[in-house]
C-alpha cells in the first residue's frame, strides 16, 4: 500500500440497534501527533447545534489498531463507549434530550492532527434504530427490477461471480456523475452482477451502501481474475495512484474537468483541484479502457496527452547532468492510443428511471400558473454562466412580460453573491419573476419540466449536460450556447436551437418565439424527438456493458 497518511477502515457499513449496538474501526498509519473523533449527526434535518447529539474526542495508543467502540444512550443522551478502555480525552453533549428522532444516525470517523485539528481522514457508518427502518432506507435506494427489466441486454454473456467496483471521488445527490454511478450500479446489479460503489466524499444517505475508497484499497479478498475497477475521473484525487497500483482490470470513465479559470474568481481552491486534475489527467492512461462522455471530451482527453508530451519532451531536453550531458527524467512520454478510447453517454437508464418517477402534479400547476416558464436545471457554478441567462431574461421581459425564470440546481456560495449583486441591479418586477429552486425532489423536478415552455443554458462548459437530454426526454424545446468548450451543439446535433453568441437580444426574441407560436415550438420538438431515438435506454445500456464486458474478455474487437 503506498497511502502514507492516516487513514480508517470500518468493518461495518451500518448497525442497527435492535441487532448491534457496537461497530470496529481498523486504524492506519496513525501515530502521536494524530487523534480520533466520533462525531454524530442525524441523516435528517442535521443543524448544529439543534440536532447534534455530540461528539467524542479520543487519543489513541499507537500500539492499537483495531477498535471497537458500543453506542448507548443514557438519559436521553448519547454516549460512545470504548470496549478497549479507551479514556475520552474530551467530549460535547447537546443541551437537547435525544432518542428517537434522530435515526438514521450518522456516525463520523474523523482522523484530526493535534497541532491544528486539521482533519486528515474521514469516513462515515449509519445507525438505524431498527433493522427494518435499514430495510426501508436500502428499498430506497436499490432500483425495484421492473423498472428496468425491460432493458436489460439479455444477449450478452455474463461471467460468473463478476466483480464491478464503481469509484468516484464524490458520490452528492443531484449530481450528473454521482447519479451516474448510480445507474451503473443499478444496471450491473439487474444482470447478476456483483457491483460495489466507493466514494471518498459520499452524501450521508447513500454511506450505508457505499463503501470509503480505503476499504477498497486494503480488501485482500478480491479475485484478480473476476474483478474490474470502473473509476470517474473529474477532479485531482489523492487515491488516483494508489488504484492505478491495484492488480485488477481497470477502466477509467473521464467525465471531463471545468476549465480552472472560469471558477478561479470565486473559489480558488477549486479552481487548483481542477487545475491540479488536467495536470494529472495523463495518469489514467495507465487504465485498461477509457471511457469518454462525449467526443468533445474525448478532443480534451487527446490534447491533453500530446501537451504532456510536448512538456516532457521540453523538460527531457533541458536537463543535463554535471558532465554536460543529458540526463533521462523520471517520467516518460504517454503513448496515445485512441483505440481504448471509447465515447459513452453518461446516462444508462434514464428513460425508465424518469417513466417510473411520479410527477408532482400540484407544483406543476403552480408553476404553470405563474406564467410562461424558461427553466434552466444544473449546479450554479460561474461556468455557467447564470448572469448571462439574466440578461437574456431582462430582455425577454421587454417583449413577454408574463415569462417566468426557474432555476433549479445548487449554488456555490461566491457565486451567489456575485448573482445577488447583478440581481440587485434588476427593477422589482423582473425579481418577482425570477425563481431560485434549490431543493427541489425529482417529483418536483420532473413537474418543472412538463411545466416549462423553453429549456435554456448558456454554461460555458459541459462534458455532456444531462440536463439536455432530459429536455429532450419531456418534450421541451431547448436553446443552447454552441461554444467550443461546450459539448451541448454535439448533444443535440440537428436538434435544438444554439446560440453562436451573448446576444441576449436575439436569443431573447428566440426564446420568446417558441414560447408563442406552437407550430415552430412543435417543429423543433419533433428534430429533438429524432435525435433523441440515439440515446434509448437499450442502446446507451448494452453499449456500457458490452464495453464493459469486452474488457474483462480481452475483446479486440471491443468497438
Amino acid at each position: 500500500m503506498k497511502i502514507e497518511k492516516p487513514f480508517a477502515v470500518i468493518k461495518d457499513k451500518y448497525i442497527s440497534l435492535d441487532q448491534k449496538d457496537s461497530f470496529s474501526i481498523d486504524l492506519c498509519n496513525m501515530d502521536k501527533d494524530h487523534f480520533l473523533v466520533l462525531d454524530t449527526y442525524p441523516i435528517k434535518n442535521p443543524a448544529h447545534p439543534q440536532r447534534h447529539p455530540g461528539w467524542f474526542k479520543f487519543m489513541i495508543d499507537n500500539n492499537k489498531r483495531s477498535l471497537s467502540f458500543r453506542l448507548n444512550f443514557v438519559n436521553g443522551k448519547i454516549q460512545f463507549m470504548s470496549v478497549d478502555k479507551l479514556a475520552i480525552a474530551e467530549s460535547w453533549l447537546s443541551n437537547v434530550t435525544y432518542e428517537d428522532n434522530i435515526f438514521p444516525l450518522n456516525i463520523r470517523v474523523v482522523i484530526r492532527k493535534k497541532i491544528n485539528n486539521e482533519i486528515v481522514f474521514e469516513t462515515t457508518l449509519i445507525c438505524y434504530k431498527n433493522l427494518n427502518d435499514y430495510i426501508e432506507h436500502k428499498t430506497y435506494f436499490e432500483l425495484p427490477q421492473n423498472i428496468i427489466e425491460e432493458y436489460l441486454p439479455v444477449r450478452l454473456i455474463i461471467p460468473e461471480k463478476l466483480n464491478v467496483c464503481i469509484i468516484l471521488k464524490n458520490f452528492y445527490d443531484n449530481d450528473a456523475i454521482g447519479y451516474f454511478a448510480w445507474e451503473m450500479y443499478s444496471l450491473l446489479k439487474k444482470q447478476g452482477i456483483n457491483a460495489e460503489l466507493y466514494a471518498v466524499n459520499c452524501d450521508d444517505k447513500f454511506r450505508s451502501f457505499t463503501h470509503h475508497v480505503t476499504d477498497l484499497l486494503t480488501d485482500e479478498n478480491l479475485s484478480i481474475d473476476k474483478t474490474i475497477f470502473i473509476y470517474n475521473y473529474s477532479i485531482k484525487d489523492d487515491y488516483l495512484e494508489d488504484i492505478l497500483d491495484m492488480p485488477y482490470k481497470k477502466i477509467a470513465y473521464f467525465h471531463g474537468i471545468t476549465n480552472p479559470q472560469s471558477l478561479r474568481v470565486f473559489d480558488a481552491e477549486l479552481a487548483e483541484e481542477c487545475k491540479s486534475g488536467l495536470d494529472e489527467l495523463y495518469k489514467i492512461n495507465g487504465f485498461d479502457f477509457i471511457m469518454v462522455n462525449s467526443r468533445h471530451t474525448k478532443d480534451v482527453y487527446s490534447k491533453n496527452l500530446k501537451k504532456y508530451n510536448e512538456s516532457l519532451s521540453i523538460l527531457n531536453e533541458s536537463q543535463t547532468n554535471d558532465a554536460g550531458g543529458k540526463i533521462k527524467t523520471v517520467n516518460e512520454k504517454v503513448d496515445t492510443d485512441l483505440e481504448k478510447i471509447k465515447i459513452i453517454p453518461p446516462v444508462l437508464i434514464s428513460e425508465a428511471l424518469w417513466n417510473n418517477t411520479q410527477s408532482d402534479g400540484q407544483f406543476g400547476k403552480s408553476l404553470s400558473a405563474m406564467g410562461d416558464v424558461l427553466l434552466f436545471v444544473g449546479r450554479m457554478f460561474p461556468h455557467k454562466k447564470i448572469e448571462d441567462l439574466l440578461n437574456v431574461f431582462h430582455e425577454l421581459l421587454k417583449i413577454n412580460p408574463n415569462a417566468i425564470l426557474a432555476l433549479v440546481g445548487g449554488m456555490h456560495n461566491s457565486y451567489q453573491k456575485y448573482l445577488k449583486y447583478k440581481i440587485d441591479q434588476l427593477t422589482e418586477t423582473e425579481k418577482e419573476r425570477i425563481l431560485f429552486l434549490q431543493q427541489i425532489s425529482r417529483n418536483q423536478l420532473k413537474a418543472a419540466y412538463q411545466a416549462s415552455k423553453v429549456f435554456i443554458t448558456l454554461s460555458d462548459d459541459e462534458g455532456f449536460c444531462v440536463p439536455i437530454l432530459e429536455a429532450m426526454r419531456f418534450h421541451v424545446p431547448i436553446v443552447a450556447k454552441k461554444v467550443s468548450t461546450s459539448a451541448a451543439d454535439e448533444l443535440l446535433k440537428d436538434a435544438g436551437k444554439l446560440a453562436a453568441d451573448n446576444d441576449a437580444v436575439s436569443i431573447a426574441e428566440e426564446v420568446n418565439k417558441l414560447m408563442k407560436s406552437n407550430k415552430y415550438r412543435e417543429k423543433i420538438v419533433s428534430y429533438q424527438d429524432k435525435r433523441l431515438v440515439e440515446f434509448s435506454d437499450e442502446k446507451l445500456s448494452i453499449n456500457f456493458i458490452d464495453s464493459l464486458l469486452g474488457v474483462y474478455y480481452k475483446n479486440e474487437n471491443i468497438d
